[in-house]
């Protein structure tokens, strides 16, 4: 869905961009392709922000399985960084761990991806654990 509306987005935007004809004649188009550009756009963040959330990535259920959520959250001006698993269903089981923002990066500021990969895969081995059980 997501996708679908950016892309009628940025039609709008390529035809604004590109269309064969001359400024002053391409005023009405122009409004046209910004107003459509602008309302897509709009409606792609409202499905962001309303929908989604703050979801990284949620999978669909099949038949043998349900379908999983993982969100994440760092609110303001704080130090630790909330991730959250969990299944899509109101009472499903969820697992979440507060971590401070601090481990994943050196004294220079330089990132600690093997450290952050090495977090979440022990996060997502207890959620399955848990979820066995």
């Amino acid at each position: 869905m997501k996708i679908i509306l950016m892309i009628i987005a940025c039609l709008f935007a390529m035809t604004a961009q590109f269309y064969p004809m001359p400024f002053p004649k391409s005023r009405p188009l122009l409004g046209v392709c910004c107003s459509g550009y602008f309302i897509f756009s709009g409606i792609l963040q409202l499905v962001v922000k309303f929908i989604e959330r703050d979801a990284i990535i949620v999978t669909k259920a099949n038949d043998k399985h349900s379908a999983i959520r993982v969100t994440s959250s760092f609110p303001r001006f704080q130090s630790d960084y909330q991730i959250k698993i969990q299944f899509e269903q109101p009472d499903g089981f969820s697992l979440e761990e507060n971590h401070c923002v601090g481990k994943f990066f050196d004294a220079d500021g330089f990132y600690y991806e093997s450290g952050f990969i090495t977090t979440i895969d022990d996060l997502i081995e207890r959620f399955i654990a848990k979820k066995s059980d």
